[in-house]
């Protein structure tokens, strides 16, 4: 089996981004690209 990994943007210089328990302070922000998927009716029409 072969994977390729193909990673985007600049250099990681967010602690946040090396250190695991800090990951959760990366969401919606630049690192996190800032994705959210549409209102999802099984979410009670929240976002993901």
């Amino acid at each position: 089996m072969r994977v390729a990994l193909v990673e985007s943007g600049g250099r990681d210089r967010k602690p946040e981004v090396r250190i695991l328990a800090a990951f959760p302070k990366l969401f919606k922000t630049t690192p996190d690209w800032n994705f959210t998927t549409s209102k999802q009716p099984g979410l009670g029409g929240r976002e993901l």
